[in-house]
């Protein structure tokens, strides 16, 4: 996925911070990744079992910087909040017919 309009998008349309910017950055391509191990190569695919399905994982992935398993509640609605603004810029430029998950 070519996440790069978006964020070039996001970044001049909501003056974000390259900071902002980059931790998008950083959750639309770990969704990504996670999406890739599960075998699921569009848009389309994705629902809301899916998107429990991420939320879960990120609840068991380890966090080396905390010495723990499972990502911050705040981080997690971060990532959350990236793949629906992700979701709603597709369906804006398009494809109005995709589903926010």
């Amino acid at each position: 996925m070519d996440f790069e309009p978006f964020l070039r998008h996001f970044s001049t349309n909501m003056n974000c911070s390259n900071q902002t910017i980059r931790s998008y950055r950083n959750d639309l391509t770990l969704f990504e990744a996670f999406l890739k191990q599960h075998s699921i190569h569009t848009l389309a695919q994705i629902d809301h079992t899916i998107i429990t399905n991420f939320i879960q994982h990120m609840h068991d992935m380890a966090n080396p910087r905390y010495g723990r398993i499972g990502l911050a509640d705040a981080t997690i609605g971060r990532r959350l909040s990236s793949l629906s603004s992700y979701f709603e810029y597709i369906r804006a430029t398009s494809n109005p017919k995709l589903r926010n998950p």
